[in-house]
């Protein structure tokens, strides 16, 4: 496939994932509970990966059935993810643990699994076709999600607070439009992912110029969300000490920093001295994204406070995403990366700047907790 049908795909991919983020956000409110939600997208996720494979071949309206079935398969995935975190992040609060260290958890399995897929793939194509031993990733990580699931049942539910048990959740989206940090976040967060996006997704065309093998790509993967661990795991003293939203601000900067090191990169090592910081920045932008929306948002629509977090990101990938594959056969994919770093920290010195606006113009109080 051309570079502009990969970006319209994850593009579509991207706005289908928004929409299962608001739909079954806003069930997880309705309904009060996090852990079922959770459980019934992670099984479909599994199921989609599973069958995910058998559409390569199927043509349908002249294109192979893979491209139509990877948006679907979004529908269940991104909201799986951002469920995780909110249930993740709830129970921090509720059950008063350290979020970084079991969040740490998630990255170390991406880790694994990133770094086992590579060896996996590398393994098979020595009997198998290159395609069918990618397939096998998706067979087993699909089956790998069910049980996962599985075992989701076995974790305790978020309780809520006893004053807001008995009475109707209000859970008026309004509310939090007409708040205005959480908005200045939302517009922070579809901005930012409009530029970190595509150089993820595009990372394979650095590889191919600088001849690295693009089978290596899990690696790189795996070492980035290794690198996820220090900052998890220091989270409780930098939140002591600086504000979260510096350390959004701050993960923002670091992504810019990647991205322009991803650029003039030209072998294995300045790749993976890159995936230092990316490892660092998205450890800071998950976890103080998440976080700074439970400071923030009403309680009773956290679940949506969340998802529509996740939503202004899935915007910004399809729009990123829609756009980047002809800048990258326009430019060059080395001229794309510096353009695109330039325009990351641009976005972050713009969110900066909003929290003086929203203090001293709009005379408006961030809550001590943020």
């Amino acid at each position: 496939m051309s570079s502009a049908v990969v970006g319209y795909v994850n593009s579509a991919a991207a706005a289908t994932g928004m929409i299962g983020n608001f739909v079954i956000g806003r069930i997880s409110d309705r309904y009060r509970t996090v852990k079922w939600v959770t459980v019934l997208t992670l099984v479909m996720t599994g199921i989609m990966f599973i069958l995910f494979p058998l559409t390569s071949n199927v043509i349908v309206f002249g294109l192979s059935l893979a491209v139509l079935w990877w948006p679907i398969a979004c529908l269940f995935r991104s909201p799986g993810s951002s469920l995780v975190e909110n249930w993740i992040v709830r129970s921090s609060y509720s059950e008063h643990f350290n979020y970084g260290v079991v969040r740490a958890g998630g990255s170390l399995g991406s880790f694994l699994s990133s770094v086992l897929a590579s060896g996996l793939v590398t393994a098979l194509c020595a009997y198998l076709a290159q395609v069918e031993a990618v397939a096998a990733t998706y067979y087993i990580g699909g089956g790998l999600l069910v049980l996962s699931a599985l075992y989701a049942l076995t974790v305790p539910e978020v309780k809520p607070n006893e004053s807001s048990r008995q009475k109707k959740p209000d859970i008026r989206l309004s509310r939090l439009f007409k708040n205005y940090y959480f908005m200045a976040l939302l517009l922070f967060y579809f901005a930012l992912n409009v530029f970190i996006n595509p150089p993820y997704v595009f990372l394979p065309y650095i590889m191919d110029e600088s001849g690295i093998d693009t089978g290596l790509l899990g690696i790189i993967i795996g070492w980035e969300a290794l690198l996820e661990l220090p900052m998890l795991f220091l989270l409780v003293v930098l939140r002591k000490r600086f504000k979260l939203h510096v350390l959004l601000i701050t993960g923002g900067v670091l992504f810019a920093l990647t991205t322009f090191g991803q650029g003039i990169s030209t072998n294995l090592p300045m790749l993976l001295i890159c995936g230092v910081l990316f490892g660092f920045a998205n450890s800071l932008s998950f976890s103080c994204g998440f976080n700074f929306i439970y400071c923030i948002a009403p309680e009773e629509i956290r679940a949506t406070a969340h998802t529509m977090y996740t939503i202004a990101g899935a915007v910004g990938i399809t729009v990123g995403n829609l756009f980047a594959g002809i800048l990258v056969d326009w430019l060059g994919a080395r001229a794309f990366y510096r353009l695109f770093a330039l325009l990351t920290l641009l976005v972050c010195l713009l969110y900066a700047l909003s929290f003086s606006v929203g203090r001293r113009v709009l005379h408006q109080q961030l809550q001590d907790t943020a």
